[in-house]
């Protein structure tokens, strides 16, 4: 708050907040902030505690965020692959050496192109989400071909059919050619899930187990949109997608 003026009654003193209050320089939006916390990027080791010892960037840029149903975990998907598991029932807060700042650190740091059907290397997260049980993950990067992992992060149950660059009708391919851009399940369940992706198109995919696969991998089930721009030509670019909570309705 501000700067207050003070008005007297009955000997007592009532604070009133002045009309002239100064805006508070450290919420430059008037966010309704009411308390915060800092997260620690990386443990000390600075290596995953998925079990493979992966040596990974400890400042790694954050590129992608997303709670759990529950609202008691975080996920974050970094620049560099890589998955980083807070969970606020448990955090143990540790002094940064650098300043006198607290930070709270991941219990859990899992690299997650740890897989033997992905031999292109680790590439950038660019989008998260968590199905409606949050029992899974579905990771958008920018690879051309999602994942959906376990809650832990440790297992990949799915792994997306990469589509052919060279067929030019989206909808006689498998699966995506380009970055994926945007993810997201079905709302009202885990069976169902969509993804687009610069390549201009929107994908559903079905991830229920009865979901055609080939060479150990899921093919997209169909394509239910092909973006076009104002001249009715094909768009590179669909940036993001949303589900209405519905899951009748989709806007990218």
């Amino acid at each position: 708050l501000g700067e207050s003026d003070t008005k007297k009654s009955n000997g007592s003193a009532t604070n009133i907040p002045s009309n002239n209050s100064s805006k508070d320089q450290s919420n430059e939006y008037n966010l309704p902030i009411t308390s915060s916390i800092t997260l620690s990027p990386g443990s000390d080791s600075f290596t995953s505690s998925d079990g493979t010892g992966t040596s990974i960037q400890s400042n790694s840029s954050v590129s992608a965020l997303c709670f759990e149903p529950s609202g008691s975990r975080l996920v974050a998907g970094h620049r560099d692959g890589t998955l980083r598991y807070y969970a606020f029932n448990g955090m143990k807060p540790a002094l940064a050496t650098t300043s006198s700042k607290t930070l709270y650190a991941p219990f859990r740091i899992v690299d997650s192109y740890n897989d033997p059907l992905d031999s292109t290397g680790r590439h950038v997260v660019t989008a998260l989400n968590v199905s409606s049980s949050g029992g899974q993950w579905i990771i958008g990067t920018t690879s051309s071909q999602p994942r959906v992992v376990d809650r832990e992060g440790r297992t990949t149950l799915y792994h997306f059919m990469k589509g052919d660059v060279y067929v030019t009708d989206s909808s006689k391919n498998k699966g995506h050619t380009a970055s994926v851009t945007g993810v997201a399940f079905h709302p009202l369940g885990q069976e169902i899930c969509w993804s687009c992706s610069y390549d201009g198109s929107v994908r559903q995919w079905d991830v229920s187990g009865r979901g055609k696969t080939q060479f150990q991998k899921l093919v997209s089930q169909k394509v239910i949109s092909k973006c076009k721009n104002e001249k009715g030509q094909r768009t590179q670019i669909v940036s993001n997608l949303s589900v209405h909570p519905n899951g009748r309705k989709i806007v990218v």
